[in-house]
């Protein structure tokens, strides 16, 4: 399978919607409350991408097969964090195209960006049991602080993992 990368456009919002609640109640069932998971709505989502895209604040860049179906995406821009410059916001495929280096590409793409931008660290935000865990394992955080949040009464853990985009970039390119 060929897999592109570009930039979103705001007539992507409801496949990209698609590909954040799928991944969602792919990924997350028995660590997210089946509640919570149960209320995502592709339409809903829809209109927040809409909304983030027309916002412009943040640089999502979408994966698409050759049919023009977009698999996955990744969302960057400034950190909300102060630990880092930069922040992967999410980073999000299809369950059937996983571990196949489309998460890898986004990210490279992602590296891309921030270097251009002069940010020297980026932060991601992954919950513990995040089955994808392994793959932010193996970017080699530099630093870890456990952050907890609460979905439909549930208390749930997740890192705060902070990166160097140099190091990122160059473990990347190979």
């Amino acid at each position: 399978m060929n897999v592109h990368i570009r930039e979103i456009k705001l007539e992507d919002a409801k496949q990209v919607a698609h590909v954040h609640v799928s991944s969602w109640k792919t990924t997350y069932p028995g660590i997210v409350p089946t509640s919570f998971l149960n209320r995502l709505q592709v339409d809903e989502r829809a209109t927040l991408w809409e909304s983030r895209i027309n916002a412009g604040m943040e640089m999502t860049y979408v994966a698409s097969n050759d049919q023009n179906e977009i698999i996955g995406f990744i969302s960057i821009g400034r950190s909300k964090n102060v630990q880092a410059h930069a922040q992967v916001y999410a980073l999000y495929l299809l369950e059937d195209v996983q571990r196949k280096g489309i998460g890898k590409a986004l990210m490279k793409r992602a590296m891309e960006d921030f270097y251009e931008q002069g940010y020297q660290s980026f932060v991601v935000e992954a919950l513990v049991e995040n089955p994808s865990m392994a793959f932010y394992r193996a970017l080699r955080p530099i630093h870890y602080s456990l952050s907890t949040f609460v979905i439909h009464k549930r208390e749930i853990k997740e890192w705060v993992m902070t990166f160097s985009v140099a190091r990122v970039r160059q473990q990347l390119a190979t």
